[in-house]
């Protein structure tokens, strides 16, 4: 970092700290669940085996290929305080992009897993970026009574860059499902991680007082349109008419954060708030 303030030609007297920092650095990501590199195999046994006899099945299939995810992390922003410090804070721009995601990659039903037709594998590429600002101030500075306060707020953009090359091949991407094995969401190169994925609600038809939802279609790319036609939201519709709602994830864009707290004689009272929204 470089501490503009302490340079001789610097002389703005409410300014009383301007700094100018910026980092980057690698880290591991070892947060995923284990076992999963060699293949599960269990024992049946008593009346729910096999002609009654007691067997072995596969419960799931192992990768030894499996790396570590990488975080390269890259921030640079400026640090700030104002009249000694009394208002102080910083505005950063951070970007991290993540390699070697590791996600459960779906494989067809004739596989036969027993505990889930699914396989762990490094599939592709993230970045999350994004503006970060905070500010701290001691409002009120009293013999016997002080008041700080302290606000923070940050931007998030999500990206998925790549996923395994025969997905993004074939233009597709990686199906996530919810309660009762149904669909939800979708990671696909040039999406969101974890876009919802699934029938969009179109109203109630008036005459008959039934659901309705849009008929989709697939394009060249991959991504999905609405034809212009509403139709019932029969199961089959439902399952065949499933929408990329591009920019609709669980994934966060904005969080932030306030904080308050007093202090009097020899008591004091802390207070934290936190939101999130997009």
């Amino acid at each position: 970092g470089w501490i503009i303030s302490d340079e001789a030609f610097f002389n703005f007297e409410p300014l009383s700290l301007l700094k100018l920092r910026g980092s980057y650095g690698q880290t591991g990501n070892t947060n995923i669940p284990g076992g999963i590199t060699a293949d599960l195999w269990n024992i049946n046994s008593g009346t729910n085996s096999l002609e009654g006899k007691n067997n072995t099945y596969l419960q799931s299939i192992g990768s030894s290929d499996i790396k570590w995810e990488t975080t390269n992390s890259l921030d640079f922003g400026i640090d700030y305080g104002l009249f000694n410090n009394r208002v102080n804070g910083s505005v950063a721009y951070y970007q991290r992009k993540v390699s070697d995601m590791l996600l459960a990659v779906s494989l067809p039903p004739s596989a036969g897993i027993f505990g889930g037709n699914t396989t762990w594998q490094n599939v592709g590429d993230m970045r999350n970026d994004g503006i970060e600002f905070n500010v701290n101030a001691l409002a009120v500075n009293k013999r016997d009574f002080t008041w700080n306060i302290g606000f923070n707020i940050s931007s998030n953009k999500n990206k998925v860059l790549k996923l395994d090359p025969k997905s993004d091949l074939n233009k597709v991407g990686i199906l996530q499902s919810g309660e009762a094995r149904i669909v939800r969401t979708i990671t696909k190169t040039g999406l969101e991680w974890g876009t919802y994925y699934m029938a969009e609600y179109a109203g109630v038809d008036s005459q008959k007082g039934i659901p309705m939802i849009y008929e989709v279609e697939t394009l060249e790319d991959g991504t999905t349109r609405h034809t212009g036609k509403i139709i019932p939201a029969t199961s089959e519709n439902m399952s065949r008419n499933l929408m990329m709602l591009q920019g609709k994830s669980a994934v966060p864009e904005i969080l932030g954060g306030l904080n308050m707290n007093f202090t009097y004689k020899n008591f004091d009272l802390g207070m934290v708030f936190s939101f999130v929204t997009g």
